[in-house]
């Protein structure tokens, strides 16, 4: 008998004696004492399992921006779980541990398909420290540890926007001054002191700030001098929620007006525009204020769109600017359909007035047949021709001149044309009198109010005999024909 037979491989799919060799060498170390990240049990313990982490790495430490890490290894036996900084408990996924027939030169062997395990850990920001665990039913455990970094965010906050925004005028004295960062911030480094307001005499203003979201307000204690420039600081001890500090302080400036703020905001421009028909379903509804606006009180709930039905459209709402806003559907909206949209009542400027009622306006979209091809009416027009000049007027086609070709027969020229009308898809022939002399060849432009023909190949008859004159040729720019 072959010693082959009498030998049970540790293998999975070999191919070759060589690789077969290096499986039982495999199967023989996994009996002797082990050390590394690799295969982690204890010396004085013969019967500790056999577990190691082989995929993100084989070593101990591993650093990753990801907010997760996916660990894989393999175990002699028993079941996988892990722990993050000494947590809860989590079972990991396991496959494989199974016995099949494999062939190497053409011999059959009995080969093992090694125990797997897999887990998707996820990561906080800093140092994670991952314990993995293998125990199987005899109670013989198997324990491996790797410590993973997750870097924290190193990128430093900018300020994106302000209102007011640098540079304006007529700003109301009961104002407050809003900053809008470029990520969430730490709130408990926004105070009065990194975020701060000055007049042009260097006198500070007292006030308080109050963060939303990604948003600083500093909301002054009494109203602002008149006609006065005022300057606005964001420090560099602004922090986001990483620790990460502006790299440079963003100032701003504005005048504030007169008299306090007490008008509220009102619409100055919308599109669609109001009453306005062939609208695209796909078309944005936007709208722009006449001064910066709160954009915390713009909201789907207060931006809305209905159908003719009243049934209400679901969309995104945004801000395009401190004082536009746009309106996206979700979905197309409805061929020939006429909707309304409302800017509801309470949306507020920066000085806090609200708009005391709602503003509403309509639109209708396209029809189903625009943008595609639709065939024209073909009732007197102009006879099957070649050669001829097409021009458009605005709201006419012209169609002048050209050859015909009658079956069987030589080609002649025309002198006469018709007018087409898309609103109404009719035709309307163009009157002779004073038209230029049949031809083709020509070219023919429209200035506006009248259609200029000019030169031409063109082929005359003779009345007496009714035979073609060959070779006539007319070259001349004297035929004007004015819009029907």
């Amino acid at each position: 008998m072959r010693i082959e037979d009498e030998v049970t491989v540790a293998l999975m799919l070999t191919t070759a004696r060589r690789t077969l060799l290096a499986g039982l060498s495999v199967v023989v170390l996994a009996s002797c004492t082990c050390v590394g990240n690799g295969c982690e049990e204890s010396p004085a313990d013969p019967n500790a399992l056999h577990l190691s982490i082989n995929q993100p790495t084989r070593d101990s430490t591993y650093t990753t921006a990801e907010d997760s890490v996916s660990l894989e290894g393999s175990v002699d036996a028993g079941d996988v779980s892990w722990t993050r900084d000494g947590g809860m408990t989590t079972p990991a996924f396991m496959f494989g541990g199974f016995w099949y027939v494999c062939w190497i030169d053409g011999w059959p062997y009995t080969c093992y398909y090694p125990l797997t395990w897999s887990a998707s850990v996820p990561l906080h920001l800093g140092t994670n420290v991952i314990t993995v665990t293998a125990q199987d039913l005899s109670g013989n455990r198997g324990q491996v540890t790797i410590i993973v970094t997750r870097p924290s965010d190193v990128t430093s906050p900018t300020v994106s926007s302000t209102g007011p925004q640098n540079g304006v005028s007529g700003v109301g004295v009961n104002a407050s001054i809003n900053a809008k960062f470029s990520e969430p911030m730490d709130g408990t480094t926004i105070t009065p002191e990194t975020f701060s307001l000055v007049d042009s005499n260097g006198n500070s203003v007292v006030g308080t700030v109050t963060m939303d979201g990604d948003s600083a307000t500093f909301h002054p204690s009494a109203l602002l001098a008149g006609l006065t420039t005022h300057a606005a600081t964001v420090t560099t001890g602004v922090k986001d929620l990483a620790g990460n500090a502006m790299a440079a302080p963003r100032t701003w400036t504005f005048t504030t007006a007169v008299a306090p703020d007490t008008t509220p905001p009102s619409v100055i421009s919308t599109s669609p525009s109001s009453g306005s028909t062939c609208i695209g379903i796909d078309s944005t509804i936007t709208a722009t204020f006449n001064e910066d606006v709160k954009r915390s009180t713009v909201t789907s709930s207060t931006f809305t769109l209905r159908d003719s039905a009243q049934n209400s459209v679901s969309g995104s709402v945004s801000a395009l600017t401190t004082r536009s806003f746009a309106l996206a559907p979700f979905s197309s909206l409805s061929y020939s359909t006429t909707y309304t949209v409302t800017l509801g009542s309470g949306i507020q400027d920066l000085a806090g007035n609200a708009t005391p009622a709602n503003y509403s306006w309509s639109f209708t979209t396209t029809p189903p047949g625009i943008g595609k091809w639709q065939a024209t009416s073909t009732t007197s027009a102009s006879s099957a021709i070649d050669q001829h000049t097409a021009v458009w007027t605005g709201t006419e086609m012209i169609v002048w001149g050209g050859r015909v070709t009658p079956p069987g027969q030589s080609a002649f020229a025309v002198g006469t044309g018709a007018r087409y009308n898309a609103l109404t898809d009719a035709w309307v022939s163009t009157s002779d009198a004073g038209a230029p002399s049949p031809r083709w060849g020509h070219v023919a432009v429209w200035n506006g109010s009248e259609m200029i023909v000019w030169g031409a190949t063109f082929y005359c008859w003779r009345a007496d005999v009714a035979q073609r004159c060959n070779g006539c040729m007319e070259r001349r720019g004297d035929a004007r024909v004015g819009r029907q």
